[in-house]
């Protein structure tokens, strides 16, 4: 077989039941590698290696163990599909000797890294996406973005009708971000998820973190639980950023964080912002900063019944979006990219 080196390293790497093949990238929140499965039908995967600054929360560890046979056993066609979940020993290098936490072992042992194993989509995540389209002049159509929304909804209203039941970890949004929402080359919209016991608290959230900032509800932001309409305020920022290419907190995390803990934030509407060269509907305005709405109480009371409004604008326009759109559109921005990769 050939190898690829990066650095001092050599690849493949063998990490338990999988190689690492190539390394995807590396930052504080860990190392991402392209890795290829011993056996199944899909082999190419990826690992991911969480940087020791995401699992020093008191009690998290604990809640993961509790979260992990729910994140690998469940299926949805919305949520990257999780395959092993445990820890590993990590020396200055690749790391080494990966310990599932789940099967017939939950009392594995706990080394100093978590790591997950997961499906890989072959795509681009939102956060790139619209980067791209900033840089090339080009605009998300209004049907598309509200198309990316309902999906990433779906996927929300999955987790938080499943995850605390059957794991007994309260469900958050805090911690999405439009680089965690995946557009593939086949259309599919995915979330990558983790499980919310890797949620980061507010005061954790850093300059760099303005993505996630952006997710947050001011009465999240305050200190309250996140609850069903939180997760709409999460799903309709994806949607304002979509349509603007801008997120929320344009302003940087601190501020922003500390203006809606003061009541002095005010979401302002996406036409404003785009003007008449993009001509937002005025009706998805008002959906959007609805949902947007500083007080939970005026927002819809969930993912689903937000989806619906969603639904019946795009049915009063009488517009169809759906995966040939998304797939189209990914082809548009990356192509050439993608094609490459795939070679």
């Amino acid at each position: 077989r050939s190898q690829a080196v990066d650095g001092e390293r050599q690849f493949p790497i063998q990490f338990g039941n999988v190689e690492l093949v190539r390394q995807l990238s590396t930052d504080r929140r860990g190392e991402v590698y392209i890795a290829a499965r011993l056996e199944g039908p899909d082999r190419l995967c990826v690992v991911n290696i969480l940087g020791e600054a995401l699992t020093r929360r008191a009690g998290m560890r604990e809640e993961l163990r509790a979260e992990a046979a729910w994140l690998v056993s469940r299926v949805h066609g919305n949520l990257v599909q999780i395959y092993d979940v445990g820890s590993t020993e990590h020396a200055g290098g690749p790391a080494r000797r990966p310990e599932s936490w789940v099967g017939p072992l939950p009392e594995a042992p706990d080394h100093d890294r978590l790591f997950f194993t997961c499906e890989l989509v072959e795509g681009r995540d939102l956060a790139t996406f619209l980067k791209r389209a900033e840089g090339s002049a080009v605009r998300v159509p209004p049907e598309l973005a509200v198309h990316l929304a309902m999906e990433v909804a779906f996927a929300l209203e999955f987790i938080r009708g499943n995850e605390h039941k059957a794991t007994g970890v309260p469900s958050t949004c805090v911690g999405l971000h439009a680089g965690a929402v995946l557009l593939g080359v086949d259309g599919a919209v995915k979330l990558t998820h983790y499980g919310s016991c890797l949620a980061p608290s507010i005061s954790d959230l850093e300059d760099a973190d303005v993505g996630r900032a952006s997710l947050v509800p001011p009465e999240v932001a305050r200190g309250e639980a996140p609850s069903e309409r939180a997760d709409v305020f999460a799903v309709a920022s994806l949607l304002w950023q979509t349509l603007t290419g801008r997120p929320l907190a344009v302003k940087g995390t601190k501020p922003h964080i500390e203006a809606m803990r003061q009541g002095k934030w005010l979401a302002e509407p996406p036409s404003k912002l785009e003007g008449p060269v993009r001509s937002i509907p005025k009706e998805l305005d008002t959906l959007v900063l609805r949902a947007l709405d500083a007080s939970p109480d005026q927002r819809p009371m969930d993912v689903s019944a937000f989806r619906a409004e969603l639904a019946a604008f795009q049915k009063a326009r009488n517009v169809a979006v759906g995966p040939a759109e998304v797939r189209s559109f990914v082809a548009e921005l990356f192509g050439r990219e993608l094609s490459e990769d795939a070679a």
